[in-house]
This record gives structure tokens, sequence and C-alpha cells, in this order.
């Protein structure tokens, strides 16, 4: 019981320290993850730790594509967008700067099974997220035709073009005839 106290007490001052650091004065350790070339699991294990605005500046810092395979083994959940925030997706321009390096591992993540929906694809999964989300994913699809195809954008959109504004699925419309998406 003691070595669990010991270990609950270093969690909790590791969660202070990172709550009364300016941010400012962690940007620097965000850029010296974006620069990585060879990351691994315990660099994952941070960033899966951040619970401010780094995740998304780190996204945005162009981090090498790499990164794609280290964080979907070690900290899946920061790939996909935040369903209850309508969608946001922070690692969205991390996949548009990882498809113009490297189309095929962009290609290949986005069409594999989702981890919390077998039953579909991560992009499925992903546009279903909210209005961000999808909006993002189009935005990929139409910049990088080598990595989202229009057999996947069809599909996406069959589902989730039902995607209301609010977030979440416009009950009973599936791509059937009962009407257009409301956007």
């Amino acid at each position: 019981m003691e070595g669990r106290a010991i270990v609950l007490y270093r969690e909790i001052l590791a969660a202070a320290r990172e709550l009364l650091v300016p941010l400012p004065g962690r940007a620097a350790r965000v850029l010296e993850l974006a620069a990585l070339t060879h990351p691994g699991s315990v660099e994952a294990a941070e960033l899966a730790g951040w619970a401010d605005p780094r995740a998304s500046y780190f996204f945005r810092s162009g981090p090498a594509p790499v990164w794609l395979a280290v964080l979907q083994e070690h900290a899946p959940s920061l790939l996909m967008p935040d369903r209850a925030a309508d969608g946001r997706w922070p690692a969205a321009p991390f996949l548009e700067h990882a498809a113009q390096a490297d189309p095929g591992a962009v290609r290949a993540w986005l069409a594999a099974p989702d981890d919390q929906d077998p039953a579909v694809s991560r992009a499925h999964n992903a546009a279903a997220a909210g209005r961000h989300a999808l909006d993002a994913l189009l935005g990929l699809a139409i910049r990088h035709t080598d990595v989202v195809d229009a057999a996947q954008v069809r599909a996406v959109l069959a589902d989730t073009g039902a995607v209301r504004s609010g977030g979440g699925r416009r009950p009973g419309w599936g791509g059937s005839s009962s009407g257009p998406p409301a956007v």
C-alpha cells in the first residue's frame, strides 16, 4: 500500500507542476518533441499526459510523420477528434503534414479499423465525431486525393452527412431517401 501512495504522490506532484509552469516556459519542450525523428513510447506517454494546449501546438509544429505510428501504438486517443467538443481535432494539422511526407502511412491509418469501433474505419469514426472533424477530413481529401479516395469520401458522407452543426448524427438519416442532411 505504501508503494502505491508514493506513486500517487509523485503523480500528483507532476500534475501540479504541469499546471503551475507557464505555457510559454514549456514551448521549448514541445518543439524538441516535434523535432524528434525517432520518438518512442516515453515521448508518446509524455505527450499523452499533457492536459493543456501544448498537444495542439505540438501537432501544428510539423512533427515527423513517424509520430503517427508511435502515437497509434502508445497514445491512440491523441490522434482522434474529440466528440465532446463537436469533433475538434487537434491532430488534423499533423495528419495534413504527414500526408505530404508519407501519404501511404496516412492512407493506411485512416482506412484501418477504429480502435473503439472495429466495424468502421478511423476516417469514418473521425468524421462522425462532429462538424470540425468532418470538415478537416474533407479538406484532407480535397488536398490529398492519394490519401482519402473517392470511395472513402462517399462512404463517410453516406453515413456522416447527417452530422449536424451541433455535433452528432441526425436521427433517422443514414443516406436513405428520408431527406438531406442538416448542416
